[in-house]
């Protein structure tokens, strides 16, 4: 394998990494897609299989603020394999 290809995975395997790292409220990087729900990113960062069990400070996951989203409907969810 060439060195390009080695630096690939390993800045994938790292983004990946940095999905589950929780800023200070307990929020990661999905926390913030789902409430914001830009579908560009969240559609390119689901893909990257983060933990769908992290709860922020308000003991809420990803997936929870998705639910609250009044603008998604489930068809969205289940087209996000969520």
């Amino acid at each position: 394998m060439n060195n390009s290809a080695v630096g690939a995975l390993s800045e994938m395997n790292y983004a990946e990494k940095m999905l589950s790292i929780p800023d200070k409220y307990g929020m990661t990087p999905m926390h913030i897609a789902a409430i914001n729900f830009d579908l560009g990113i969240f559609s390119y960062l689901i893909q990257m299989k983060p933990n769908e069990n992290i709860k922020d400070s308000t003991d809420k996951t990803f997936i929870d603020y998705l639910k609250e989203n009044e603008d998604i409907d489930n068809k969205v969810l289940k087209s996000l394999n969520i």
